[in-house]
């Protein structure tokens, strides 16, 4: 039946399913393996960490493919104690493989497979060797290939620049991956330029920089018209050529009216005392009006950079911003921010801030439980987990070293020791669980410090990891309820690291549902509304 389908239908369908999906449709008949197969390829991330399935149906695989595989647990042998850099190189072995898989079906059909490649996202780590192959292989037979992002190698650099087919983005690979103490060498920006030189900028969409753009390039009399920016700044190539003389900006290099993209990488540590948004000019972007898309990673918080950005930034969609101090952004400051243009036109936000209502526990030596929310679920989850398995009702409330604060600390234990939720870009690019692992890992390592077995009635189970997470979110009504009321057109939401989906629960209310475990979930958002008419129902 669905062979009888037009081949366009059966395309724009595929658009919006899962890799899974996919690739059980590809089953279904010879043509229906045709249309979808090209779906399959066309966008590819490549990460070296297994990719953290998630429960929302828009997100995850629809649009790319990864690496098919799930953590590995190594079980404890001859009751040893399970040894974690042995799991931890077990599963770097186990992507390299599955990207050993990819290579070779590549290897196998170049000229039917390569074609099928639009696009390509690394993340670090992955293997430099089968990395090189496969780059190599795209250069030869990849002639739809456009991007290739977010790698560290040279020698891919190297070869990218000197494919046939011009690609719409440009990684400039850095010195080396980690910014040493001294500056760069003169040699590392010969090197460099003479390699751009052969780059057709007219053809460049994307641009990943690790240098000072306002003495790497010159002014110029027509700017780059790229779409997207993404700019790392390196203590170790900054002022390398010497100062900005010249007084270029930012904006005579790169047109205002075309950059829609920009990310910022601090690569600076707590031992730099440096003011990089004035070391670096960055007060610069604050006239790219246009800009859609906007995240800061690692860099020390300044709210008057961000108020003046946000405040030109006017069709803004998304923002991320994970800065490398501990401050969160307050509700007074959200509530000013939320007087401007851009609040209506948000979409996506991810950020820390300070929540309305306080936390379960408190993250100190002293525990205090703190349960606002009086729903039947978390006043059960109180009673029959956190008194009875973490901290009874009449226990000591002082923990009397950092290890009993880690056995009786659930929310430090869920985030912070052995975390639940993976690194998650909603919207934008796959969840990868880099530090998070399955629940079955969390619940053999909290039973573990607990010193308790599965005949244990204190035994903590996946669905007690569950019903506290649970817990967690329902302490963020009243936060929740500020961003739905404030940011209209909000419709993915992420706190503190906790990723939430907005959705619409009937014509007059909204609500966060999680993006991930979210089975069982059931809303504190949501109240009865009693009209006229249903008073006489």
């Amino acid at each position: 039946m669905i062979d009888t389908l037009p081949a366009e239908i059966v395309r724009h369908v595929a658009s919006f399913l899962s890799q899974e999906d996919k690739v059980s449709l590809s089953y279904v008949s010879r043509t229906m393996y045709d249309l979808v197969i090209p779906k399959l390829y066309e966008n590819l991330y490549i990460s070296a960490y297994y990719y953290f399935p998630c429960d929302e149906p828009s997100l995850g695989t629809s649009y790319w493919s990864v690496l098919d595989f799930r953590y590995l647990e190594i079980a404890k042998t001859g009751g040893k104690i399970k040894d974690y850099d042995d799991e931890r190189a077990a599963n770097r072995k186990l992507a390299t493989h599955k990207f050993k898989c990819l290579v070779d079906t590549l290897s196998s059909a170049p000229m039917k497979f390569c074609p099928l490649i639009k696009r390509v996202h690394m993340t670090w780590h992955v293997d430099s060797d089968l990395l090189l192959l496969f780059v190599k292989l795209l250069n030869k037979y990849g002639s739809s290939l456009k991007s290739f992002e977010n790698f560290l190698s040279k020698d891919v650099m190297n070869f990218l620049i000197e494919r046939q087919h011009p690609l719409e983005s440009l990684t400039i690979a850095p010195p080396q991956v980690l910014p040493e103490e001294s500056e760069v060498t003169e040699e590392y920006f010969i090197t460099t330029r003479s390699l751009i030189s052969h780059y057709n900028f007219d053809y460049l969409q994307n641009l990943n920089i690790p240098v000072y753009a306002c003495t790497f390039f010159k002014k110029l009399d027509k700017p780059m018209a790229i779409r997207s920016l993404c700019l790392n700044l390196r203590p170790d190539t900054y002022n390398a050529e010497g100062p900005n003389i010249d007084g270029i900006h930012y904006y005579d290099i790169f047109d205002v009216n075309s950059l829609k993209e920009l990310e910022i990488l601090s690569w600076y540590n707590n031992k730099h005392i440096e003011d990089v948004y004035d070391l670096w000019n960055l007060r610069d972007f604050v006239a790219f009006t246009k800009i859609e898309d906007f995240s800061m990673f690692s860099l020390r918080t300044n709210n008057n950079f961000l108020k003046e950005c946000l405040s030109n930034y006017g069709n803004l969609k998304r923002i991320k911003l994970d800065y490398l101090d501990p401050e969160v952004l307050s509700i007074a400051f959200l509530t000013e921010i939320a007087r401007y243009d851009c609040a209506k036109s948000l979409t996506s936000i991810d950020i820390n801030c300070e929540k309305k209502e306080p936390e379960p526990i408190t993250s100190t030596f002293n525990f205090e439980i703190n349960i606002m929310c009086k729903c039947e679920k978390c006043q059960e989850t109180m009673e029959s987990v956190i008194f009875k398995k973490y901290i009874g009702p009449h226990d000591s409330r002082k923990a009397v070293d950092y290890y009993d604060r880690e056995r009786r600390d659930f929310l430090m234990q869920i985030y912070k020791c052995f975390p639940i939720l993976p690194h998650s870009n909603l919207g934008k690019y796959p969840s990868i669980g880099f530090d998070a692992r399955p629940l079955s890992n969390f619940v053999n390592n909290v039973n573990g410090i607990l010193h308790r077995n599965c005949n244990d009635p204190k035994y903590v189970t996946a669905s007690d990891v569950i019903k506290l997470y649970h817990l967690h979110l329902h302490s963020y009504r009243r936060t929740f309820d500020f961003f739905i009321q404030n940011f209209k057109a909000l419709k993915f939401l992420t706190l503190n690291g906790l990723p939430t989906k907005i959705v619409e629960y009937d014509s007059k209310q909204r609500c966060n549902i999680p993006v991930f475990f979210v089975n069982g979930y059931k809303s504190n958002q949501i109240h009865e509304i009693v009209d006229d008419d249903s008073l006489f129902d």
